[in-house]
């Protein structure tokens, strides 16, 4: 018995060592593949999320109010989707105007009607002074992924990444759902290299539509 104590309290042998250490290293590469992967994946999750954002908020301006807009932002290397209100046609009008939505409810020939209302300025969201869940409609797109953007209203814009001194404000029509303002190419892509893995979402100035390119 005393010597089944003594063999049993030897320890690893050096072959149960590089087992193992093998099997150690197989589980760890597996753990950075999957991490590898899901942070490509990523940008494809963001792009999505965007782009049912703007078919929201183009059904919700058709059938509300012809000032609501949608602001793109980035916050703590976070990209966010936040609705507002804006006046203007240009990219600088209607970021300088735009203020976070805030629903108010009032009664209306005895029914009770919502209407969104101007709240906080842009500046408090890129400045990190509000949080994007502070408005009352907004949408966390996505982390581990950088967009960018190419107006389509200027001949031959370049690519600009969106960032906190650069958001991108969408603003669609009332009547008809074409895009007033912030159509053209948002590119998705990783934030370590926007050139790999991307995708690009077009957002047509007539009709309003959204596709990949």
């Amino acid at each position: 018995m005393i010597g089944v104590i003594i063999m049993n309290n030897k320890g690893f042998s050096f072959i149960e060592f590089i087992i193992v250490m093998a099997i150690m290293a197989v589980v760890s590469g597996l753990s950075f593949m999957t991490f590898s992967a899901a942070n490509r994946r990523q940008p494809g999750k963001t792009r999505d999320n965007f782009k049912n954002y703007l078919t929201y908020a183009s059904k919700l301006t058709q059938s509300e109010d012809k000032n609501i807009c949608v602001a793109i932002i980035e916050q703590n290397n976070e990209c966010f989707a936040v609705l507002g209100v804006s006046s203007g046609d240009s990219q600088a009008a209607l970021i300088s105007n735009f203020k976070t939505a805030k629903k108010q409810s009032s009664i209306v020939n005895g029914k009770n009607v919502t209407k969104y209302i101007g709240d906080r300025p842009l500046s408090d969201l890129t400045s990190g002074s509000m949080l994007p869940a502070e408005a009352s409609d907004f949408l966390a797109l996505g982390t581990k992924t950088k967009m960018a953007f190419t107006d389509g209203s200027t001949s031959g814009a370049s690519r600009v990444n969106i960032d906190p001194t650069a958001p991108v404000i969408v603003k669609f029509r009332k009547f008809d759902g074409s895009v007033v303002s912030g159509y053209g190419e948002f590119t998705f892509g990783t934030r370590s290299d926007i050139e790999k893995n991307q995708s690009i979402l077009v957002l047509e100035k007539t009709t309003g539509n959204i596709h990949l390119k």
